[in-house]
């Protein structure tokens, strides 16, 4: 932007006014990873959040979160191969009954096994029930509706998946244009970047619509103050299928199913590697 500063979409002069904590308190934000989550579902929306955070202490504000991370296991991989401790393990909540007002579920290819795996979902119906909001990103939906969740609502997911991601949640109403849907306490994102979107978007719904402005322009993220999720610019993407393609999900669908399936009731961790992709 050296050469047209007039199209810096940051060059405009910063805002004047007092950041303010709307709620008056630090909220409870829980994000649960699993083993081969997608780092940018999670570290986007965590991003913007603890930027939202800075903002509001510089101001003598109350931070809009406390983060506290969960999986499985108290060392998690993600996709991207990086390794990260966990706060806590999903066993060692399991009955807790606190509150959590943002429950934050990522995508990535361990969606797969985890869709198949008991202790995931049931941990994943537990916390779903104890918090006021949900958050998933890309794929993450897949996991929420295969436990019946979603059922009746509005969901989107990851457009290069969504045929076989929707598989998993036939009573759901499946948005393919839309970067991101609403319904009720369920807030469900498109692929991967789609995520840092939707964290700003809760930023301007729960604290007001002055920090999420401001949360975008400290990070220098481009984004739309009016953004109502509507404007997709990857729904084209979405695999335009044959009827030999749309058998083909289903059977790949079954398969992955029967092997989990059978694994998990064997025992078996069923982790899925990376060179294995």
């Amino acid at each position: 932007y050296s050469e047209d500063p007039e199209n810096n979409p940051f060059a405009a002069p910063q805002k004047s006014f007092a950041l303010k904590n709307a709620t008056g308190k630090t909220l409870r934000l829980v994000f649960v990873a699993y083993d081969q989550f997608e780092m940018l579902d999670s570290f986007g929306p965590l991003e913007m959040f603890a930027v939202a955070n800075r903002l509001l202490v510089r101001q003598g504000e109350r931070p809009c979160f406390e983060v506290m991370s969960l999986a499985e296991d108290a060392v998690t991989k993600s996709f991207g191969g990086p390794y990260f401790r966990m706060d806590q393990t999903l066993s060692s909540v399991a009955t807790s009954s606190e509150k959590i007002d943002l429950l934050l579920l990522p995508g990535g290819i361990g969606t797969i096994r985890e869709i198949h795996n008991p202790v995931f979902r049931e941990a994943i119906g537990k916390l779903v029930s104890r918090s006021e909001r949900v958050m998933t990103v890309c794929t993450g939906s897949a996991i929420v509706a295969s436990c019946g969740l979603l059922d009746g609502r509005k969901a989107t997911t990851n457009k290069l998946a969504f045929d076989l991601m929707s598989l998993y949640g036939p009573k759901v109403h499946w948005i393919p244009s839309a970067r991101w849907v609403a319904d009720g306490p369920f807030y469900t994102s498109s692929g991967v970047s789609a995520g840092t979107d939707l964290s700003l978007v809760l930023l301007r719904e729960m604290f007001g619509s002055d920090l999420a402005d401001a949360t975008a322009r400290q990070a220098e993220y481009q984004w739309d103050l009016a953004d109502d999720g509507t404007s997709d610019p990857f729904s084209h993407t979405i695999p335009k299928q044959t009827w030999g393609q749309v058998i083909f999900t289903r059977v790949q669908k079954a398969v992955a199913s029967f092997v989990f399936c059978f694994g998990f009731a064997l025992g078996y961790k069923m982790q899925i590697t990376r060179h294995l992709i």
